[in-house]
C-alpha cells in the first residue's frame, strides 16, 4: 500500500472534524439560557395567534396580504420551536 493509499484510509477512518466556527457556535448556543429560547418561541407563538386572527377578520381585499403575514409568522414560530428543541437537547 503506497503512501497515498494509507492517507486515504486514514482520512476515511477519522471522524469528521468540526470547524472552529462550528465549535464556537455550539458553545454559544449551550451558554444561552433555556429561558431565552422559550421566550423566543412563546413570542413567536403569540404572533401566530395575532396574525391568524387578523387574517380571519380581514376584508376580502386584505385577505391575501394577511395570509402572507400569517404564513410568515408560522415559519418564525417553527424556527423558534426547532431552536428551542435543539437547546433543550443540548442541556
Amino acid at each position: 500500500m503506497g503512501v497515498r493509499r494509507r492517507n486515504e484510509v486514514q482520512a476515511e477512518a477519522s471522524p469528521p472534524r468540526r470547524s472552529p466556527l462550528a465549535d464556537r457556535v455550539a458553545d454559544v448556543v449551550v451558554k444561552i439560557r433555556r429561558e431565552a429560547f422559550w421566550d423566543a418561541w412563546s413570542f413567536a407563538e403569540a404572533e401566530v395567534v395575532t396574525a391568524g386572527e387578523a387574517w380571519r377578520s380581514a376584508s376580502r381585499g386584505e385577505k391575501a396580504e394577511a395570509w402572507t403575514v400569517y404564513r410568515a409568522a408560522l415559519d418564525r414560530e417553527q424556527a423558534a420551536a426547532e431552536a428551542l428543541a435543539l437547546r433543550l437537547a443540548a442541556a
